[in-house]
C-alpha cells in the first residue's frame, strides 16, 4: 500500500473475465504461499529469497486472502463463490507482480497469521492449481513472549504500561464496542469444536446429541493483552496442525532453521531445491 500508484475498481464479472484471460490462467507458473504462526521470520526469509538473486520477489499480507476468510467465516459466500473471488484476484495480482518485474517470474505471497485467514488455505489448491504452501513456525512460548514484547515497546503512555503490566488493558477494549471481545469469542468457539475429541463408534448415535464443551473466552480477556496472545497463538497453532493433517504443507520450516550457524542461503538453497 505504501508504494501505490494507482486504483482501477474493476467490476467482478469483468474481473473474472479479465483474470481468466491471462496467461497464468493455463499456467500459473512458480508460485509459493508462505503461511506462518507470526514473528517466526517469514518476513527475513522472504528478503533472503530475494537477496539469493534466483529470480524472485515477494508480497506481504494481501488484504484479499482476510477478505475471502472473513466472509467464509461470516457465511456471506458460498465455497464456490470463494474460490471464484480468491482465484480471480490471485491471478490479477500474480500477473501484475510479473508485469512489473520481469526479471522475477517466481512469486512468493506471504499471508498474514493464520488466525485471521486459514480459511483460505484449503481453497488454494482449487482456485490456483500448481501453486504450493509451506508453514514457518516458531515455538509458541517465544512467538507469545515476542508479542508481548511488541505490544509493551509500541506503549508510549505510562499508564497503557501499567494496565498492561496487570492485565487491565481488556477493560479498555468495551469502550470500542468489543470488537476484540468478540473476535476472542469467535475464536474461542471454532477452537472449542476443533479440538474436541470424536466419541468411540461403540457409543452410537446418542454422541451426535453432544456438545462439544465451550471455551470461555473470558478467561482469556481477563488478562487484557497477554490473554488475547495466548489464544490467539493456541488458536493458530491448532489450525496449523488441522491444516497440516490434510496435507496442505509442502514442507514446514522452523524460526530456528533462519537462525543456524549454516546460514539462511544455506536453508534457502534447501527449501528451493525442496520444491
Amino acid at each position: 500500500r505504501q508504494r501505490v500508484s494507482r486504483v482501477c475498481a474493476v467490476p467482478w464479472a469483468q474481473a473474472d473475465a479479465l483474470a481468466e484471460s491471462l496467461p497464468e490462467a493455463s499456467a500459473i507458473g512458480p508460485v509459493l504461499f508462505l503461511q506462518m504462526v507470526a514473528r517466526c521470520g517469514s518476513t527475513v526469509l522472504c528478503h533472503a529469497m530475494e537477496w539469493m538473486d534466483i529470480g524472485c520477489q515477494s508480497v506481504s499480507e494481501p488484504d484479499v486472502l482476510g477478505d475471502v476468510h472473513e466472509m467464509l467465516e461470516r457465511g456471506l459466500v458460498s465455497r464456490a463463490e470463494a474460490v471464484r473471488a480468491l482465484r480471480t484476484a490471485m491471478l490479477l495480482l500474480i500477473h501484475r507482480l510479473r508485469a512489473d518485474t520481469p526479471s522475477a517470474p517466481m512469486i512468493i505471497i506471504k499471508p498474514r497469521s493464520l488466525t485471521g485467514v486459514w480459511r483460505h488455505c484449503e481453497l488454494l489448491a482449487e482456485a490456483l492449481p500448481g501453486m504450493r504452501q509451506i508453514l514457518q513456525w516458531r515455538r509458541i512460548d517465544e512467538v507469545i513472549g515476542s508479542l508481548d514484547c511488541a505490544i509493551r515497546g509500541g506503549m508510549p503512555a505510562a499508564s497503557s504500561r501499567w494496565l498492561h503490566a496487570y492485565g487491565f488493558d481488556g477493560i479498555l477494549w468495551r469502550l470500542d464496542g468489543d470488537v476484540v471481545g468478540d473476535f476472542m469469542r469467535r475464536l474461542a468457539l471454532t477452537l472449542s469444536i476443533m479440538v474436541w475429541p470424536p466419541l468411540p463408534d461403540s457409543v452410537g448415535e446418542a454422541s451426535a446429541s453432544i456438545e462439544p464443551p465451550p471455551l470461555d473466552a473470558k478467561v482469556f480477556a481477563a488478562h487484557g493483552a497477554l490473554g488475547f496472545q495466548v489464544l490467539n497463538c493456541v488458536f493458530t497453532w491448532h489450525v496449523a496442525t488441522a491444516l497440516g493433517r490434510r496435507g496442505l504443507w509442502e514442507c514446514t520450516l522452523a524460526y530456528e532453521n533462519l537462525t543456524h550457524p549454516s546460514g539462511r542461503s544455506a536453508i534457502v538453497e534447501r527449501l528451493l531445491r525442496h520444491l
